[in-house]
This record gives C-alpha cells, structure tokens and sequence, in this order.
C-alpha cells in the first residue's frame, strides 16, 4: 500500500509545475537578450522619470520640505540614485527572470526572441517605450475625465455612510 501511494506522489510530483523546466543560465541568457530587444530597460528609466513628478508632489507635503525647490531637489536626487541602482543591481534582469520564467518555456523564449530580432519585432522594440509612455499619459488624462462622476459616487458613499 506504501508502495502505491509514493508511486502516485511521485508521479503527481514529476508533473507538477514544481518540477518544471529549471531556469538555467541559458535560459537567463535569452531573456536578457528579450529585455535588450525590447528597450525594457529604456521603458523603465522613463517610468522612473514620469513617477518624478508624482514624488515631487508627495514629498511637497512633508514640512521639512516645504522651501521652494527642496522637494524637487530631493525627486532629482532619487530618480538618479533609483536609476544609477537600477543598472548596477541589473534589478530589470533580477525581477525579469522569475515572471519569464513562470510563464514561458525556454522554446517559447527563443521565439520570442526571433520574433523581436525581425523588422517588426525591432520596430515594436523601438516603438515599445513610446507607447508605455503614451498610454499612460491617455489613461491619466482618461481617468481624470471621469472625476466629476467620481465625486458623485463619493458623496452618495459618504451620505450613506452617515445615515
């Protein structure tokens, strides 16, 4: 009876996700070429960029500084260190590894790859930055629309909250 159980346990196992295709140096090495073709890391500098701006914001409402041009100073600074951090710890690469990994075998990875080495590919690198960058500048823009109909679903929440 033992015998049949570990069989079956061992089975389960072997086809578990956990014993799943290891990820090797070659496969690193493929979605570090990805990243590469793709501009991740330019597309993640300028989302450090754009989160300046909303840092400056919050760092305005902390009292020590409240002098003019100190919570930009600060915002600078850090978007400098986060982006100097960024290529010495090759952070892109470490949180890059495990979510590629998780969803692509290192077949799908070398096709992925193919297909960003091919003049569409190369243009959906090039263009890839750009339209992040775009994007979220629609959906801000989108989703400040929608304010004066936020503020209504506001205050019939605090109306009702209070009766």
């Amino acid at each position: 009876m033992n015998f049949r159980y570990l069989s079956v346990l061992s089975m389960c196992l072997a086809s578990s996700p956990l014993m799943a295709e290891e990820l090797t140096d070659e496969k690193k090495a493929v979605i570090d070429t990805i990243l590469t073709l793709t501009n991740a890391q330019k597309s993640a500098y300028e989302g450090i960029d754009q989160m300046s701006g909303q840092l400056t914001q919050m760092l305005k409402a902390v009292p020590q500084l409240k002098k003019p041009g100190l919570a930009e100073k600060v915002s600078d600074k850090f978007v400098l260190f986060a982006k100097s951090r960024m290529k010495k710890d090759r952070m892109l690469n470490e949180i890059s590894y495990p979510i590629y990994h998780k969803y692509f075998t290192l077949e799908e990875l070398k096709a992925l790859r193919g297909f960003y080495q091919t003049p569409l590919g190369k243009k959906l690198g090039s263009a890839n930055p750009a339209i992040v960058q775009e994007s979220s500048v629609a959906a801000k823009a989108y989703f400040a629309g929608l304010q004066p109909e936020m503020q209504v679903i506001v205050t019939q929440v605090l109306q009702s909250e209070a009766e």
